[in-house]
């Protein structure tokens, strides 16, 4: 459960540097900038293929990063209580 949380705590921190990125940093060339693609692109490309255009808004990270959110209270924190429900005895 904890692996579980932290992986998606990683990758909400992960989409969200990338929006702060893009916002503050057009045209940086960082070396770090397409491992940040290559991590978060698999998340984000799907959401991305299903909303429509928005005039070069890009609405994927919000919804990603909100399912991010879901997820880890409907997931995480279940899988956590059981746990230590188990443990408890």
């Amino acid at each position: 459960a904890e692996l579980v949380a932290f992986v998606l705590s990683l990758f909400f921190w992960l989409i969200l540097l990338r929006v702060l990125v893009s916002w503050i940093g057009q045209g940086a060339h960082h070396p770090m900038l397409p491992l940040l693609a290559q991590l978060t692109e698999p998340l984000l490309r799907p959401v991305r293929r299903r909303l429509p255009a928005l005039g070069g808004f890009d609405l994927s990270p919000m919804l990603v990063i909100l399912g991010l959110l879901l997820a880890r209270i409907l997931l995480a924190a279940p899988l956590r209580d059981f746990g230590l429900a188990l443990a408890r005895g």
